[in-house]
């Protein structure tokens, strides 16, 4: 359970730079 929040954290801040990026 840990590691999938892990990697759910790093997806959502791929994808906010993304975001961040597109604006």
């Amino acid at each position: 359970m840990q590691g999938l929040n892990l990697i759910w954290l790093v997806a959502a801040n791929f994808c906010m730079e993304e975001m961040h990026i597109k604006l």
